[in-house]
């Protein structure tokens, strides 16, 4: 039968199929597609090849390409999505690009927009917390004091996580070095936030550049920015109150795909999970509290921001706010509570 791990798209005039337990492409004839088509339920090869109308070479060669497969191989359960498992596959087959045209590499820096916003620096820019004391106190933090965030502690956390350190622009090249890696030294990721709750910052989305270490006004906060905190709330039970910032985090793709071919997703998303970690060890660090957002739907933020998707697309987000209390400390405690309660 038809193997349950199979994707297929269009390639020019070619359909492509590609098996997700080996990561291989395959290139379909019409009657190879026929023979796809007709094998949703299990069947003899020589069944199949009669159903088509086709050979049983045809049949015998979808077999050894994995795109059919014996039921009896099938696991009983599989947690597996097919586009997740064809990604998966293919992400330890990638490389570099054999050839890499400078004058097709993506920008490593998006313009600034005339207005600006300079992020002042504070103490907390050079007194640390000592590092293992940070690294054994992170935690995920859902419940927010209503407590704005002062401009200087938003600068710091911004600069201690994701401002440009070195630059390789003037040698021609994308590569520049951050607190945070990222594959090929080509950090793909833009962060805008929304102030819900910061002094000397006026209301709307904004973008940090690492470069300038600037807050760059991008839109107007809509409603449905508005909305957030709320719908967020609705979603779980464990956040309470509003975080002083919502920071939703996006990929301009082309910088890691230039360079990368089939792994290029798979580090755009090993470059956020590196992020995040840092963005929950400043936090700890600067006594803030943060949290992993999953961000809500890909299309509906890309047209909020007025990005386009296939250039620009959104990755994920975080929340971030000044504790509510230390329960978030000792999370074990708290779920054990939680399951006691009727």
């Amino acid at each position: 039968m038809r193997s349950p791990y199979v994707t297929v798209y269009l390639s020019d005039s070619d359909m492509i199929a590609v098996a997700g337990t080996s990561g291989r492409r395959h290139r379909l004839s019409e009657a190879a597609r026929q023979v796809l088509l007709a094998a949703g339920v299990p069947a003899t090869p020589d069944k199949l090849a009669e159903t088509g109308g086709t050979s049983l070479d045809v049949v015998l060669a979808l077999i050894a390409a994995e795109l059919l497969i014996d039921p009896d191989r099938l696991p009983d359960r599989s947690w597996w999505d097919p586009h997740e498992l064809v990604i998966q596959r293919m992400r330890s087959a990638g490389r570099k690009r054999p050839t890499l045209q400078a004058e097709e590499m993506p920008s490593p820096r998006k313009p600034l927009r005339d207005e600006v916003v300079t992020l002042p620096t504070t103490a907390l820019d050079t007194d640390p917390a000592f590092f293992a004391d940070v690294l054994s106190r992170r935690r995920s933090c859902r419940r927010f004091a209503d407590q704005p965030l002062d401009l200087p502690t938003l600068g710091a956390f911004l600069r201690r996580s994701l401002s440009v350190q070195h630059s390789a622009e003037s040698y021609g090249s994308g590569v520049n070095w951050r607190p945070t890696p990222s594959g090929g030294g080509r950090h793909p990721l833009e962060v805008y936030l929304w102030p819900v709750q910061v002094t000397d910052l006026a209301p709307a989305i904004y973008r940090y550049d690492p470069f300038e270490s600037v807050l760059c006004r991008h839109s107007d906060v809509d409603e449905w920015f508005a909305r957030m905190p709320e719908q967020l709330r609705r979603q779980s039970d464990l956040l309470e109150g509003d975080p002083a910032v919502v920071l939703l985090v996006t990929a301009v793709a082309g910088r890691t795909m230039w360079k990368y071919e089939n792994n290029g997703l798979s580090i755009i998303y090993q470059d956020l999970g590196a992020l995040y970690q840092t963005w929950y060890l400043v936090a700890t660090a600067l006594g803030l509290g943060g949290c992993v957002l999953n961000g809500g739907n890909e299309l509906v933020n890309a047209r909020m921001l007025g990005l386009d998707p296939l250039i620009e697309c959104h990755v994920g987000g975080f929340l971030l706010g000044t504790p509510r209390d230390d329960r978030y400390q000792d999370p074990l405690s708290e779920l054990l509570t939680t399951r006691d309660q009727p």
